[in-house]
């Protein structure tokens, strides 16, 4: 799992050339049934892989996002870095606890809809 994060972050890089749409499009089909195969659920791989790709195009050296948010800024990409440690590093505490705990990407979920898992599904009428 460790390596499968580190990986992700590195794609997101521009180092390897590639933007956040392209790296999800062209690595989802070859790792989701690696991922289903070792028991890791498609929503939980599909959130591990958006934050993977997000944190990798924030993350300096080469973050895409990092120098257009410092040049919108009009500051210095250092000053930029200082200010947004504190959000790389819930950034990364969340993907460890997604990756890692289970059931945590529908803790949230339930504790905002805790009936919706008893409710009907909503039902449409196409006639």
């Amino acid at each position: 799992f460790i390596e499968i994060i580190r990986r992700g972050i590195k794609a997101g890089h521009f180092e390897d050339g590639m933007d956040m749409s392209p790296i999800i499009l062209i690595t989802t089909p070859i790792l989701l049934p690696i991922a289903t195969q070792i028991g890791i659920d498609p929503i939980q791989f599909g959130i591990i892989m958006v934050l993977n790709c997000g944190i990798g195009l924030l993350t300096p050296p080469v973050g895409a996002v990092l120098f257009i948010g410092s040049a919108v800024a009009k500051l210095k990409m250092e000053d930029v870095v200082k200010a947004t440690l504190p959000f790389y590093i819930c950034m990364l505490v969340a993907l460890l606890l997604i990756t890692f705990v289970r059931r945590s990407p529908w803790l949230f979920p339930t504790c905002l809809c805790p009936d919706r898992g008893k409710a009907e599904p909503l039902q449409t009428d196409m006639t």
